[in-house]
């Protein structure tokens, strides 16, 4: 399990505010916040849209190959009829086709490749977008696989976004990507818990910790640095300093990585799962990639 952090945010920051600069760098670290990958669609959704500015948003999985699709929207809008219509026509998204075509992962706005007037024609604007209020939809992509599957993340509005919008977007997609794949690794030491032998060794080790030393490790899994954790808990960053020594001490490990694993065993299991607000099949056809 290796997670990863402090990436450089790229961005112009002469133009930002000390306010603005202050709420991105607090964005990146709710970003980096480690959940399971079943609660990382929400997590994101937490973040990015109040950093960026939107109306909605929604955290994306789309297999162009077979039409699946999964979308978590913020805010929801659970309508049966709505679903049903972006079954039907998401083909039709200029920017998935954009994505079909070519594999392209860059971040893109639907006004990118089409205008206001023709989009208006489209069936999935006046059967989807209309009604939810999006005239335009800026998105990026976590995953790509060949051109053939898409796991991303768009944000909308009733206006255009701009290109410093965009630039912003682009900036976070590193941190979005890293996320993800920090929120799989999370995952993956879950499903060790299913080996009974290490749980129980897991659990046994964990008994050895003060409650106290139990709430530092808990946060030190979550991928809290030792002042997050202190700013968490109400101590001093010495202080957490002096309980991750006394915890890798009692657990008989010579690391915060190993002590972490032990606790992702151990601990009372994380069963947060997605809400999709649509998961369903699209009925159209995917352009394939060009030649």
């Amino acid at each position: 399990m290796q997670y990863v952090v402090g990436r450089t945010l790229r961005v112009n920051m002469t133009r930002l505010t000390a306010r603005r600069a202050e709420q991105m760098l607090e964005g990146l670290s709710r970003l980096y916040a480690l959940v399971p990958v079943e609660a990382f669609p929400a997590a994101v959704l937490a973040v990015i849209p109040d950093l960026i500015g939107c109306d909605s948003a929604s955290f994306n999985e789309i297999e162009l190959s077979t039409g699946r699709f999964r979308v978590l929207a913020e805010p929801a809008d659970n309508d049966p009829e709505l679903e049903q219509a972006f079954a039907q026509y998401l083909h039709q998204h200029p920017v998935i086709a954009h994505f079909g075509r070519t594999g392209d992962t860059e971040s893109h706005a639907i006004s990118d490749f089409i205008d206001p007037v023709e989009f208006r024609r489209l069936n999935i604007y006046d059967e989807c977008f209309s009604y939810l209020g999006i005239d335009d939809q800026l998105s990026t992509s976590l995953l790509a696989v060949n051109g053939s599957q898409v796991i991303g993340v768009a944000l909308n509005r009733a206006c255009s976004f701009s290109e410093e919008n965009r630039a912003l977007l682009n900036a976070f997609r590193p941190h979005l990507i890293t996320a993800y794949h920090n929120a799989l690794h999370y995952s993956r030491a879950y499903a060790a818990r299913d080996d009974e032998e290490l749980c129980a060794t897991a659990k046994a080790a964990l008994d050895s910790l003060t409650n106290r030393q139990l709430d530092v490790l808990r946060l030190i899994a979550a991928g809290r640095s030792n002042a997050l954790v202190a700013a968490e808990l109400g101590i001093s960053a010495a202080t957490v300093k002096k309980h991750v020594e006394h915890i890798l001490d009692r657990l008989m490990v010579d690391s915060r990585l190993k002590a972490a694993r032990l606790y992702l065993v151990g601990a009372p299991r994380d069963t947060t799962d997605t809400s999709w607000t649509f998961d369903g099949t699209a009925t159209g056809h995917f352009a394939g990639p060009s030649r």
